[in-house]
């Protein structure tokens, strides 16, 4: 097998799609209303292991991006990615996932308007 670094993304956006009443986005269209949520970025860390397969570390970074006044909207999708990355029920390619944990947090942007909701993904990849 290929890299599984797309199909895995598409997995986890295919499952926030359908789980979320907002948008998920890769790239955010021009004028895209708030709350959404977008794929930020994806690390591998391979260290240790040949470059052609094996088992790697594998991070994505999830951002909630709301305007509503406090911190409740991107804590509530913040919950709701968690409950949404069920390792149980995430379509993925045979024999990528190990193990599956999700870190959550908030954080006022400096316009003192918006905030951010970000959620962290970390997987244990197995592949050839």
């Amino acid at each position: 097998m290929a890299d599984p670094g797309f199909e895995v993304q598409k997995a986890i956006y295919d499952a926030l799609t359908a789980a979320l009443s907002v948008p998920v986005y890769d790239q955010v269209p021009d004028g895209a209303p708030k709350p959404y949520v977008t794929i930020d970025s994806h690390v591998t860390d391979n260290r240790g292991q040949p470059l052609n397969g094996g088992n790697d570390r594998r991070t994505m970074y999830l951002n909630v991006w709301s305007t509503f006044p406090g911190q409740e909207e991107v804590t509530t999708i913040n919950a709701q990615i968690h409950d949404a990355l069920n390792l149980k029920s995430l379509p993925l390619p045979v024999g990528c996932i190990g193990s599956m944990h999700v870190d959550t947090s908030t954080a006022r942007e400096p316009d003192n308007r918006t905030f951010m909701g970000r959620v962290v993904v970390r997987m244990h990849v197995q592949h050839d």
